[in-house]
């Protein structure tokens, strides 16, 4: 059975080059990418992927909504989520914000070293 991760961002040129790099260093695993959250909600229900990357500034979304509905869902609260955002730090000025919904969060732009290693070590963390 192969390994998913699931990418979330609405830019899909960074979707095409993200897959593209990661195939290259993740050789196990399969990336699936989701260009909003509702697909991304559907997809990560559908295919159970070992970690989620979800950008948080998505076109006219939240992504820390999607981030909330995937944890309410008892068929995807265990999937350990990255953030890979641009917007800065994801709590500053944000307080609502629940750090226990993320894994790791990474600043974009981000070099595909940073993101692989963020994905070790949480598919490591979390089996």
């Amino acid at each position: 059975m192969s390994k998913t991760i699931l990418f979330i961002d609405d830019d899909q040129v960074l979707q095409a080059l993200v897959v593209h790099l990661l195939s290259k260093h993740l050789k196990d695993y399969t990336v699936l990418c989701a260009s909003d959250t509702q697909q991304g909600l559907a997809d990560a229900r559908k295919h159970r992927p070992e970690v989620i990357v979800l950008d948080i500034m998505l076109q006219n979304e939240n992504g820390w909504e999607a981030a909330e509905a995937l944890k309410k869902n008892d068929e995807t609260r265990h999937i350990p989520i990255i953030v890979a955002s641009g917007a800065g730090s994801p709590f500053n000025g944000l307080p609502f914000i629940d750090p226990t919904l993320i894994a790791k969060y990474i600043r974009k732009p981000y070099n595909i070293d940073e993101l692989v290693a963020a994905l070790r070590d949480t598919i490591d963390i979390t089996g």
